[in-house]
């Protein structure tokens, strides 16, 4: 599941266009159902391929939108799990692309240990 999510991560960065909206919207269910998985690459791959998704399809926007605060948490926990300065990035995009969102989870942001 790692490599699936680093493709869809790498296709959408790289410009493809989904001949329909629903294939779309099963790939991003299929990531963001990763970030649960119990494997801490695919988790990581996740992340990073719902950036790129994020940063490029409104569809997604709007579907992370519904959910920001764990994806946001979710992020948060694999920064502390892992050190890694790819996802920085990836925080730094779901920030831009969610401040409106972000404002009611903000204080509980902000308290976590």
């Amino acid at each position: 599941m790692a490599i699936a999510c680093e493709v869809v991560g790498t296709v959408t960065k790289s410009g493809l266009v989904w001949s329909n909206e629903e294939h779309l919207n099963a790939n991003f269910r299929a990531v963001a159902a990763a970030l649960d998985d119990p494997e801490l690459p695919v988790r990581v791959n996740a992340a990073l391929a719902i950036t790129e998704l994020v940063t490029v399809h409104e569809s997604v926007r709007t579907a992370v939108g519904l959910q920001v605060g764990k994806v946001i948490q979710d992020l948060l926990k694999l920064i502390d799990e892992t050190d890694l300065d790819i996802l920085n990035r990836s925080m730094e995009v779901m920030v831009d692309a969610f401040q409106t969102e972000l404002l009611p989870v903000a204080a509980q942001l902000t308290q976590r240990p």
